[in-house]
């Protein structure tokens, strides 16, 4: 049985969950909630544990049949029924066993969600059910300044366990690059993020984490845990993340971000190699391209930043820093101002403000080997061209010789038939960078046409553990194994990846003609 080595903790921390228990008084709320009489609002009022809110008034509800994804609007109402049932704000681990024994019990699916910022469509219902928002699940539980950990709730923020940690003289060893984000968000959508080259995958900065399952159960993993891996990046597949605790680390003394710009990209990817290599063992390497480059300067009151193909570079520690200045000198180059640097270093977290510029953005988020890169941008490139569009990418190293690659290009989601075509056209870019030997990053709803590029192996074991942690299949139910939607399994035909692959194909053998069609229909 998959449970075995692993730490079941039991139904609760302070109380046992009997579902015998006679049901408390409903939870209150206030005029402008507009409660529903419903039946599953009745059945979620019954249940026992306090400390959570239930929000079914449609207004409310409607704010959580998105995320961040660019995708036309009667696409996602035509083939999904996005709006849930209801939402369950939980403030306690026990507040969401509870909603899981619930949801179990009736086979209503669940949707965990922490704070809605990822662009796949993982946290949005397909077909209703009931959204389990974590994002008042907030606490930062423990700070243990000897063992350098922090022990968090799944819906704390990044920003604010970083600025905990600073009264400790700690600080977090990697983060994602949207520190708004919650913890249990990046352990489901799947933990490669800033400081990644150096400092790994999130899976490796973490102790221990907590799942609260349909089972009914909390069930505590450790990295030497079967089913510890699977967790980061299951989606919501196997339970609720509700406690996590981090490795954090002291504070540097000696911090010091640099920004390169170079003519050419193929100057720049090729030194970025050689830093990556080199004995100077950078925290983290960024490659911006000169499209993203010049709408920064356009964010500026004037343009500071040189034109070109940038690299930011963050050091720590003395020894570093000086054989990162050996490095240059033997380069022959030099750094630009160090204001630019620090300033393109912190704004790292803010990747989003250059949609103004669309006012949307769409694209892909890839990971792919560092060996391929340049052809692939180079290609990507190439068919951005034939659908007349100017492609941006950001490029963060990863270990392993890997990379994680954003390719981006702006999109105007009040004009219907551009944004339709243009969503068409980040599948085609897609398709090309997967048959390149990319994968995509997380799956959710919209990279559902690429999922057989996933690796088998982890799927078999991540459909292994789901029967033993999530028997019912209540969890983010129609997605990432299969996707489906108002029509059931007939909903997600179009995106599967025999079907859309073949189409999206036949697209680009039959290019530069259809290439021409598509961007000027």
């Amino acid at each position: 049985m998959f449970l075995r080595g692993m730490h079941v903790v039991g139904a609760g921390v302070d109380r046992a969950i009997d579902a015998d228990t006679p049901p408390s008084h409903p939870t209150s709320f206030s005029a402008k909630d507009e409660v529903s009489n419903n039946t599953l609002y009745q059945g979620l009022q019954r249940l026992t544990v306090g400390s959570m809110r239930i929000a079914s008034s449609p207004g409310e509800l409607m704010l959580y049949a998105r995320d961040q994804s660019e995708i036309p609007r009667f696409l996602r109402e035509l083939m999904f029924s996005s709006v849930p049932e209801a939402v369950v704000q939980a403030e306690t681990p026990e507040v969401v066993l509870e909603v899981l024994r619930f949801a179990s019990s009736t086979g209503l699916n669940v949707i965990p969600r922490g704070s809605g910022s990822s662009p796949f469509g993982g946290s949005v219902p397909v077909n209703g059910g009931l959204v389990l928002d974590l994002s008042r699940m907030d606490k930062i539980v423990k700070i243990d300044g000897d063992a350098k950990t922090v022990t968090v709730q799944a819906g704390a923020r990044w920003f604010e366990i970083d600025h905990a940690l600073e009264a400790h003289g700690l600080s977090l060893i990697t983060s994602p690059s949207s520190k708004f984000s919650t913890v249990g968000g990046w352990v489901a959508t799947g933990g490669v993020g800033i400081n990644s080259f150096s400092r790994g995958h999130l899976s490796g900065n973490v102790v221990s984490l907590e799942l609260a399952t349909p089972r009914g159960e909390f069930v505590r993993f450790t990295p030497s845990d079967p089913g510890f891996m699977q967790v980061f990046g299951s989606e919501g597949q196997l339970g609720v993340v509700t406690t996590v605790t981090l490795k954090a680390m002291k504070i540097s003394t000696h911090q010091h971000p640099h920004l390169l710009v170079f003519d050419d990209r193929a100057s720049a990817l090729k030194f970025a190699e050689e830093l990556a290599s080199s004995k100077v063992s950078p925290v983290h390497i960024i490659f911006e391209s000169s499209v993203r480059v010049e709408l920064t300067n356009r964010l500026l009151d004037k343009p500071r930043v040189k034109p070109g193909e940038a690299l930011i570079v963050y050091i720590e520690g003395e020894e570093s820093e000086t054989a990162f200045d050996d490095l240059l000198k033997g380069a022959g180059l030099t750094g630009e101002p160090e204001y630019l640097a620090r300033y393109l270093w912190n704004e790292r977290f803010f990747p989003m403000k250059i949609r103004k510029f669309g006012p949307g953005m769409m694209g892909l988020e890839v990971i792919m080997p560092r060996k391929i890169l340049p052809a692939a941008m180079l290609e990507f490139e190439r068919l951005s061209s034939s659908l007349e569009l100017e492609p941006l990418f950001e490029v963060h190293y990863l270990p392993d010789g890997q990379a994680m690659v954003l390719g981006f290009f702006m999109t105007d989601q009040g004009n219907t038939i551009r944004y339709t075509l243009d969503s068409f056209k980040s599948f085609l870019l897609n398709k090309k960078m997967i048959d390149l030997g990319a994968k995509p990053y997380s799956i959710g709803i919209w990279n559902y046409a690429f999922s057989n590029a996933e690796d088998r192996g982890r799927k078999d074991e991540l459909r292994k553990l789901k029967s033993s942690l999530d028997p019912r299949g209540i969890m983010n139910q129609g997605k990432y194994f299969h996707l489906s939607g108002r029509m059931g399994r007939l909903s997600g035909l179009i995106m599967h990846p025999s079907l859309m692959g073949s189409l999206l194909r036949a697209v680009l053998m039959l290019s530069p003609i259809t290439m021409r069609l598509i961007s000027r229909a």
